[in-house]
């Protein structure tokens, strides 16, 4: 099978590299301290803010202590479980191989997905993530994962092209890359995700809910203020409002 196709050279992938970069999609890292601080940029740490920075000016310096503990106890709760998922997810990076099989100089050769370029002739089994948008030269029984890029879980029978970022669950192929990296369909998605700023649904449903409860809190404490005002005039208009 190798004899039919010519490949490419050492010398003219390092030259294809220089042209079109290396095979790499940008994904939206995000450092450590970041993570931390976003923890205290959400609606009900918001008022427990508020409360605390009347607590301080009020002298309320036991109020303001507890609610500050409550702030930081829940900073670094949602911290942790933030910092564990990541790091659960970059495990399982790691577990996925980061080499492909291609014809280098009329030989198979393993090389690593990032030095993949335009015009490698590469060879995909069964279980393999698909590293470079390619044009399918051969396929035994090929059957492939697209959720990655349609969102759609059912198996696909590819004949013509198979993309970056789907997966072989079925069969073998022999396939010539034609774009890398950024250009490919997976690396144009994941651009216009690091580009969007529109939350997920999943964030929307949880926003909706956080400020549903925020409505009802200021509505009942709203009530209660006026109910506590009428009733005593004389009371301290900053502790009621804390």
């Amino acid at each position: 099978m190798v004899t039919k196709y010519k490949g490419l050279t050492t010398l003219e992938s390092t030259e294809l590299i220089k042209e079109y970069g290396e095979n790499i999609v940008k994904t939206n890292e995000i450092s450590s301290l970041r993570m931390f601080l976003n923890q205290f940029f959400k609606p009900l740490i918001g008022l427990l803010l508020i409360a605390d920075i009347i607590s301080i000016v009020t002298n309320s310096l036991n109020d303001a202590i507890v609610i500050s503990i409550i702030i930081l106890i829940n900073g670094v709760l949602g911290f942790i479980q933030e910092y564990k998922s990541k790091n659960i997810v970059d495990k399982l990076r790691s577990l996925v191989s980061s080499e492909v099989l291609v014809l280098r100089d009329g030989k198979e050769v393993q090389i690593p997905k990032s030095k993949l370029v335009k015009g490698d002739i590469i060879f995909l089994k069964l279980g393999d993530i698909v590293p470079a948008d390619a044009e399918i030269l051969e396929e035994n029984e090929l059957l492939v994962d697209e959720a990655s890029i349609s969102g759609e879980s059912n198996l696909v029978k590819e004949t013509k092209n198979i993309y970056s970022g789907t997966v072989i669950k079925k069969g073998t192929l022999v396939a010539k890359v034609y774009a890398t990296g950024k250009n490919s369909k997976f690396g144009q998605i994941a651009n216009l995700s690091l580009n969007t700023k529109k939350p997920s649904e999943y964030e929307q449903n949880l926003l909706r809910i956080t400020n549903f409860t925020i409505i009802i809190l200021c509505v009942f404490a709203t009530i209660l203020f006026i109910v506590h005002f009428l009733t005593k005039p004389d009371s301290d208009i900053a502790s009621i409002l804390l």
